[in-house]
C-alpha cells in the first residue's frame, strides 16, 4: 500500500465528514516514527492536520536499546519526527516499555524497567503532546509476550508500578541535551525483523474522528 492509497483514503474521509458536526475535525494517520523519515511519505504527511508517531526502543533491535538509553532513543525519534512533519503536529500514539517476555536485544522487560520508561517519558510527555500510552491492559485470557500491561492479567485499578510522576513531571528534554543512541552490534540485530520504512495503515484518519468527539 503506497502513500497515495493513504492519501486518497484521508480525501474521501475529509468528504464523507464535509456535512456532518465533524467538518473541520482535524484528520490524522497513525506510523512508525521510521516511516515519517522517509520521505517517500511526504505526502502523506501534507495531507494530514496531524500525525501520530508509535515510537518503542525496546523493539529498536539495531540500537544498543537497553533501559539505560530508553528516554534519549525515544526522544531522538520525536524530535526526528517533528522535523519531518514541519509545522503538523505529531501526537504520540503508541509507547511503552513491556513488564514481561523476551529480552529484545539489550531490552529487558520487567516492571522496575516499565517504571523507569515511565518516570523518564511519561511524565515528561503527558499534558504536553496528545499521548495514547500502550497499554492498561493486554488481551485476556492469555497474556501476550512482550506484555505491555500496566495492570496484570485481572483488571483492576491497582497498577503494577507507580504512576505518579512525583519528582519526574517537567517539560520535554531539550534536543540538544540527548546522548546518541549507540547502533548494536551486527551480531545482536542479526536477523532481528522490524517493520519500518512505508506507510501501511489507515488507522490514522479513524482515530482522528475519535479524537474530534
Amino acid at each position: 500500500m503506497g502513500p497515495n492509497v493513504i492519501t486518497n483514503y484521508i480525501d474521501q474521509l475529509r468528504s464523507a465528514i464535509s456535512d456532518t458536526p465533524l467538518s473541520g475535525a482535524p484528520v490524522g494517520h497513525v506510523d512508525s516514527f521510521s516511516a515519517w523519515l522517509n520521505s517517500s511519505n511526504d505526502a502523506v504527511i501534507n495531507a494530514c492536520d496531524w500525525i501520530g508517531m508509535d515510537a518503542y526502543p525496546y523493539f529498536d533491535y539495531d540500537l544498543a536499546n537497553s533501559i539505560q538509553v530508553g528516554q534519549d532513543a525515544f526522544f531522538e525519534s520525536y524530535y526526528n519526527t517533528t522535523k519531518a512533519a514541519g509545522s503538523k503536529p505529531v501526537w504520540i500514539t503508541e509507547t511503552g516499555w513491556p513488564v514481561s517476555g523476551p529480552n529484545g536485544n539489550l531490552a529487558v522487560p520487567s516492571i522496575q524497567n516499565a517504571q523507569t520508561y515511565w518516570d523518564q517519558v511519561a511524565c515528561k510527555v503527558l499534558g504536553n503532546v496528545n499521548t495514547w500510552w500502550y497499554i492498561l491492559q493486554d488481551a485476556k485470557p492469555t497474556t501476550p509476550s512482550p506484555s505491555f500491561g500496566i495492570v496484570g492479567a485481572t483488571l483492576s485499578d491497582t497498577p503494577l508500578y507507580n504512576l505518579s510522576c512525583s519528582g519526574f513531571s517537567g517539560p520535554l528534554p531539550d534536543p540538544t541535551s540527548l546522548a546518541k543512541v549507540p547502533a548494536a552490534s551486527s551480531t545482536a540485530a542479526r536477523g532481528a525483523t522490524v517493520a519500518r520504512g512505508s506507510v501501511v495503515s489507515v488507522i490514522g484518519a479513524i482515530l482522528a474522528v475519535i479524537a474530534a468527539l
